[in-house]
């Protein structure tokens, strides 16, 4: 026979199940700075070809009209679970999917060799991986994310200090440059397999005097 604490459990458990259903629903997020379809441009198409909304740019606006007026009553249905999603830890939207920037930054490690020249030793996303198995693992990623955003500098500090301790271990090298060079992604119609390299930032040089 189920007592009270089992139907409160099967409560707790009735009401996740709805408030994530809710939670899933996606929001109103365009963006076409990629080039690429944004999720109401996707469904105008699809809705236009199946006699629903017009095509061209009235058929847009009216489906523009719709995906804002869904994303009101969304938002409104949504509100109430926000402290439970925040408590929780499963408040992660879709904007991130239909939102995505065209700006980011990658991280790059230099020594200087005798005859005064910067050599990569790693640069993300390349071939040179000059402790690309550490710097790579899904934890450090998360955390170079965080850095290519300029967050939490002192966490930034303390690898830069690291990295450049270790590097200079090599004699070949009298100071270890680490610094994220900011990069924007070209639209899609224009890409040609490289990055538009943009400003530098977090710029930090280590020399072999500077060690303690």
């Amino acid at each position: 026979m189920l007592n009270p604490w089992d139907h409160f459990r099967a409560a707790l458990i009735v009401l996740h199940i709805v408030v994530l259903s809710v939670a899933c629903l996606p929001p109103y997020a365009p963006n076409t700075k990629l080039g690429v379809l944004a999720p109401e441009q996707a469904w105008g198409l699809l809705m236009a070809d199946a006699g629903l909304v017009q095509s061209g740019v009235e058929g847009a606006d009216q489906l523009l009209a719709v995906w804002k007026g869904f994303a009101t009553f969304r938002d409104t249905v949504v509100q109430p679970f926000r402290p439970y999603l925040r408590v929780a830890g499963i408040g992660q939207g879709w904007k991130m999917f239909g939102n995505s920037k065209n700006t980011s930054a990658r991280l790059e490690i230099h020594g200087l060799d005798a005859g005064g020249a910067w050599q990569p030793l790693y640069v993300e996303q390349t071939t040179h991986q000059w402790h690309g198995r550490l710097l790579n693992h899904s934890r450090i990623r998360s955390q170079r994310s965080l850095f290519a955003n300029k967050k939490f500098r002192r966490r930034y500090t303390d690898m830069v200090h690291w990295l450049a301790k270790d590097g200079l271990q090599d004699d070949r090298w009298s100071a270890i440059r680490i610094r994220y060079q900011g990069v924007r992604i070209p639209k899609i119609d224009r890409l040609e397999g490289a990055l538009i390299a943009t400003k530098i930032y977090w710029e930090r040089v280590i020399a072999r005097e500077d060690l303690p």
